[in-house]
């Protein structure tokens, strides 16, 4: 595989706010917790931050 494209969305950024840039959520620093209800903006987050964490090939956003 040479590349795996993984779309993000709004939905990743928490919040009403416009105008979101990518620091608005940092998947490096981004702690799971287990016990959270999933929604749809929260799965992104969640599968941000494996790639970026786990992934054992190069991750850019």
């Amino acid at each position: 595989m040479k590349h795996y494209y993984f779309t993000s969305s709004l939905a990743t950024y928490a919040g009403n706010k416009d105008g979101y840039v990518e620091a608005d959520f940092d998947p490096l620093t981004y702690d799971i917790d287990p016990n959270k209800t999933v929604d749809y903006g929260e799965g992104k987050r969640q599968a941000e931050q494996v790639l970026f964490t786990q992934a054992p090939f190069q991750v850019v956003s």
